[in-house]
């Protein structure tokens, strides 16, 4: 019978419905601020400069589409690409 402190000869799957529990059984630390970004924002890209590209990319493309002396209005859902939007259009001046 095995012991269950027993090392496995190959690479094993490991699951735990707890990070600070995978991270003791995989001798591995916690990244906090790795954990609360995929908590936040599940989806979120991997790297911060996919992050930095897309916001930068948003950026430019409210400032095409705003023009100078032009009227700006917005219908906000209340989520977060509306809000982002409206909030990339308002570094580009007053609203």
């Amino acid at each position: 019978m095995p012991s269950s402190n027993a090392v496995p000869d190959g690479p094993v799957t490991i699951a735990a419905d707890r990070a600070d529990v995978l991270a003791q059984l995989t001798a591995a630390g916690i990244d906090e601020g790795a954990l609360a970004l995929r908590l936040l924002f599940p989806h979120a890209p991997h790297s911060a400069g996919c992050a930095a590209r897309l916001r930068e990319t948003l950026r430019a493309s409210v400032a095409v589409r705003l023009g100078p002396d032009q009227a700006v209005s917005a219908d906000m859902s209340g989520g977060l690409d509306s809000t982002s939007l409206c909030f990339l259009a308002a570094e580009q001046g007053p609203l």
